[in-house]
Parts: C-alpha cells; structure tokens; sequence
C-alpha cells in the first residue's frame, strides 16, 4: 500500500509549483522569454510558420537554431500573402520538378520576380538560405524592390531597405553571406508582414517611393492587404469571466488602445478606447492586465475574432515572487522578501488593479493578506506577479495566484472526485464541492458536464486533460476564483 504520509508530503512540494499566468507555449524548445518567442508563437497561430516532430517523442518542436531552406523561404513568401498553392507544378527551375513539395510555392514566387535562382537554370530548393537572400526575398515582396535597385541593388539596397523600414528589427547576429537560422527568418517575417507597402511611380522623368504607411497612403501591409489582418496593441482589461460564468456566452476580451497608432485608426479608435474581441479558437484569458498585440480578422457583422494574442515584450516590466515572501503594504509601496533573504520594495500605480487567480477582482490586499484574509485564513501557496504596461509610475496591477494541493482518493463514474486530505479554498461554489463550513473544507469535488454556471479547467503540462484518466494518489493544484465558479486544476504528479 502507498505510503500515504509520502503522499501528503508532497503536497507542500508541489504547492510551492504553482505558476504564475501561463501562457500556450506551442513549442517544448521554444520558451516564452527566447529570443524570437512572440514571432514564433504568432506566427504558427497565423498558420505562417510550422514545427514538427523531428525526435519522434510526439512533441512539438521549433528547432529556432538550425538551418532553413530556401524551398522552404519561398513557401513562407507566399504564405504571407495568402497563397495556398501548396500544390506541386511546374516551375522554371531544371532542380526542382514538378514532384517536389515545394514546386507550387517555388513557382508562384519566380513568377512574381521574388525568386531568380542562381541563374543557371537551378533553383537550390534544399540549400540552406542564406541572411542576404531572406532578406531580398522579403523586401522583394513587400514592393521595396526598386526602391533596393536605386540604392545600390543586391545586396546592399535590400539590406538598406530592410534596415530602414523596420524588417531586421530584433533580428540578432545575421550577416550577410552567412546562413540563416529558423529564429532569424521567424523574427524577419514576423516585422515584414507588418511592414508598410511600397510602390514606385514616375511623373515624367521623376520618380518618388509610395510607401502605404498611413500618412502619405492609406495604411497597407501584407497583413491587410492579403491575409485580411487586423493587429492591435493594447492593454487586456477584460476577459471572459470578468462578467461572471456563464458558459453560453460566446468568450471575449477587451482590449483597449494604449497608442494612437494608425492600426487602432484603422478599427476607427483613438488612444485609451476599447474594442471587444471575440476569442473564436484562441484561448486569451490569461493575457488579463498584460500588454499584447492582437490579430484579428473582421467578421460579417462588424465584428472582430482573435487569430493570435501575445504579450507585447517592449511594454511589459514583470516582479514575480511567492505569496510567502510578501511583507506589507504601505500605501503604494509593497515589501517582499527576496531570494537572497533580503527584502525589496517596489512602487504600485496610486490605483493599482487588484487580480485574483487571473480574474479582475474588487478586492483589496488587505483582504487577501491581513489576519482575517483569504491567504491567512486557508493552507495556501501561490504566486505574485506585478505588472508594468505604462510609462507612469508604479506598477498597475497586481495578480495574486492562491491555490491548494489535493491528494486523490478517488474518482467515481459520476464525476466526485474524494481526497485524502483537507483540502481549503475561499468562498467557493457549494454546488460544486462537498459540504463543509463556509464551504471550505472541501471532501470531495464534483465535476458536471452538464453545469452551466462552473468552469473546470483541468491541465497536465499545460494542456488540456480528461478527468475520467485520474487516478488515486495523482497530486493537483486546486486554483478557485472566489464565488465565480471558476477552477483552474493542474495535475503535478501522477500517483503511478
């Protein structure tokens, strides 16, 4: 028989593991603060870039260090503007033949200029792409050809232009006459199709560069113009549960504008408006009280769903330390105890927002931290994290992740699941949970299909998972958002 007093004394190693917001994380070897990580990750929610599984261990992977080639550049070149022409044909290029994957995409992208080959009749599909070539491919693209012809031709115009308009931005260590890697090329995409149209015209033997940026031109990039795309910058201010559960209600967030830029013009909205954003396939309650870049397209009623959501890096500041390691709060300064055993004190906004468990909450840190509070008053563990989206001063929110750890005794065919131990949460649905005072000391816990006011996220590595696969002994982290009906579950360890 288990050792139950083992059991039990993983609870307190594992409670000290709860995460702060976790964010999808398409790639295993692809972390959220990598170089590249934002281009990666939208760009493979916008279908642009794919992975694969090249261990055979049926993960994911990006492999951003390693070679790229140029059959594969050219397939990307069309996919950024809306082609699919996956489909093989013929091309002009004697080494790649109709048979080969990249046929279709390699002879779009010939037949539109981007691509010439080395001019002896080959195309070097499966040769590693080289920095300089991305480059002119891109900028070929993107209409700033002539513009590289008058200034200096290839490759020098093409690296001036991508230089000047914002491609090689965040691009680190690319040279020209070196090779590539799958990082650089995600970061370059990921600035082209966000980068302003170009086009040549002449008035008699003058000649000047049209750029589609907003104030010479209507604003036009590869994302409006082909692939129908709206990006946005802002701050989350509302999710789904910020009205309450009610799962038929189609989930939403709000963003609002934290810059007058011409994309927020664009959607007819001046700096600190909102819009709301349907969240279609993608899930973005995490993102509450981050800065982000949004992509969306716009339905048929006017109104717009979520492609891609990630956090915005250049705008995000981050402190994050365990709810154990808090001190006080004295007026818009918060002491934490650090690591290192030493204490730290930084400045929150004069009106901070006040997260619990990811979900915007009217409540104060003292009712969470003094001696009456949720923390003190339950066997918890969690995580702090302050936030910094503004120019201003302080912190603007404070996100405060609680949770308790629960042993499995059992899980029945109707959905209870019975613990070994107590287990404790704040002000949490009766209808959910086994009774208990105050509905806080908690037997068992019941999942319903078939419940309309209570949302039960269970997750194992970050991904969803069945609760009919638990099995005793199997070690969770219960997170309750106080009387929403909400519960976020990660399995920590399995009891095999």
């Amino acid at each position: 028989m288990r050792n139950l007093k083992k059991v039990i004394a993983l609870v307190a190693v594992f409670a000290m593991l709860v995460s702060t917001v976790a964010f999808a994380q398409t790639y295993s070897d692809v972390a959220e603060t990598d170089n590249y990580a934002e281009a990666i990750e939208t760009l493979s929610m916008l279908g642009i870039l794919t992975g694969d599984d090249a261990d055979g261990d049926g993960v994911m992977d990006f492999r951003p260090a390693d070679t790229i080639t140029r059959a594969e550049v050219a397939a990307i070149v069309c996919r950024i503007q809306g082609l699919n022409v996956a489909n093989q044909t013929t091309t002009p290029f004697v080494d790649v033949p109709s048979t080969h994957w990249a046929s279709g995409y390699v002879a779009q992208a010939a037949g539109q200029g981007i691509i010439n080959g080395y001019g002896d009749g080959n195309f070097g599909p499966d040769d590693n792409v080289q920095y300089e070539q991305v480059i002119k491919m891109l900028m070929e693209t993107l209409g700033y050809n002539l513009f590289a012809a008058d200034n200096g031709g290839y490759p020098t115009g093409y690296l001036t232009a991508a230089q000047r308009y914002g491609v090689l931005e965040g691009v680190i260590g690319g040279a020209p006459y070196t090779e590539a890697n799958r990082g650089m090329v995600a970061q370059m995409v990921y600035n082209a199709i966000d980068t302003p149209l170009m086009d040549k015209y002449y008035y008699g033997a003058d000649a000047t560069y049209m750029i589609y940026d907003g104030i010479n031109a209507a604003y036009m990039t590869l994302m409006s113009r082909d692939l129908k795309i709206v990006k946005a910058s802002g701050i989350v201010d509302e999710n789904s549960y910020s009205a309450g559960i009610n799962l038929d209600d189609e989930k939403t967030i709000k963003l609002v504008a934290n810059g007058n830029d011409v994309n927020w013009l664009y959607l007819g909205l001046e700096e600190g408006k909102s819009i709301e954003l349907k969240q279609g396939d993608v899930d973005a309650d995490a993102f509450l009280g981050y800065a982000v870049n949004v992509y969306a397209k716009k339905n048929i009623n006017g109104t717009y769903t979520l492609l891609a959501i990630a956090k915005d890096a250049a705008r995000n500041n981050e402190v994050s330390f365990d709810v154990d390691m808090f001190q006080a709060l004295d007026g818009q300064k918060i002491t934490y105890e650090k690591e290192s055993g030493f204490d730290a004190t930084v400045t929150v906004a004069k009106n901070f927002t006040v997260l619990l468990n990811g979900v915007k909450e009217n409540i104060s840190l003292a009712n969470i931290f003094n001696a009456n509070g949720i923390y003190k008053n339950n066997e918890l563990s969690g995580k702090i994290t302050l936030i910094d989206t503004a120019d201003t001063t302080g912190y603007e929110v404070v996100n405060v992740e609680i949770a308790t750890t629960a042993v499995i005794n059992n899980v029945a065919p109707n959905g209870q699941i019975s613990f070994l131990n107590k287990v404790n949460l704040p002000e949490v649905k009766s209808s959910v949970l086994g009774t208990g005072k105050n509905g806080k000391n908690i037997p068992y816990l019941k999942v319903d299909p078939e419940a309309t006011d209570v949302i039960i996220n269970l997750t194992k590595n970050g991904e969803a998972f069945d609760y009919t696969e638990l099995t005793k002994y199997d070690v969770l982290s219960v997170k309750a958002l106080a009387g929403e009906g909400l519960y976020n579950i990660e399995v920590l360890a399995d009891g095999n």
